[in-house]
């Protein structure tokens, strides 16, 4: 099976998501060791404006991530539902979890630890799951023919269509019982 290769501004955003997970799983797991008491410190505390600008960055790269991968998806007619996975869903939810808890207990750190380790996991399933869709054989995007699970609207010709027109929201062309019950309704409303 051929690899596709995925742009260079999905990978660097990729690698960036990569990166600044590991950075705060690492920069989490030394404050839950500091605050159990494992470690010493050093007199210096490690910033707080360190975790902020840690928790940003990887906040701002995981959006950007995730819109590239859906543009690149959508690009090829498919929808988000290709890449999403179990681990993104639930280091989603661990992050928002270490953010409600107070900041001062080693188990919010050891939860966006795991956040991140989930982070890690899910971009590397959601790149295995692009890399499979888009090799999968099928029409190429384009070919006039759409994968699966684009969603074609009717139209009055009979022949489905991508787009919705002006005429397909013209009740009254394709349905008379509709525009009848339309009619009703705004007598109904004016009386």
């Amino acid at each position: 099976m051929p690899r596709i290769q995925l742009p260079l501004r999905w990978r660097i955003a990729w690698w960036s998501l990569l990166l600044l997970s590991a950075a705060l799983g690492t920069h989490s797991l030394t404050k839950a060791a500091i605050v159990a008491g494992v470690l010493e410190s050093s007199g210096k505390q490690i910033p707080v404006v360190l975790s902020a600008a840690l928790a940003v960055a990887l906040v701002v790269s995981w959006v950007v991530w995730a819109n590239l991968t859906r543009n690149i998806v959508e690009a090829h007619g498919g929808t988000v539902a290709v890449v999403r996975n179990w681990a993104m869903s639930s280091a989603t939810i661990l992050i928002l979890l270490s953010v409600v808890l107070p900041s001062d207990n080693e188990a919010v750190h050891l939860i966006r630890v795991a956040a991140a380790a989930l982070l890690v996991v899910g971009a590397f399933l959601a790149r295995a799951r692009i890399q499979s869709w888009l090799t999968a054989p099928g029409p190429p995007a384009g070919a006039g023919v759409p994968r699966a699970e684009t969603v074609l609207t009717p139209s009055l010709s009979g022949v489905p269509s991508p787009e919705p027109r002006p005429e397909d929201w013209d009740a009254g062309r394709w349905d008379p019982e509709i525009q009848a019950d339309i009619e009703r309704r705004r007598h109904r409303e004016t009386r």
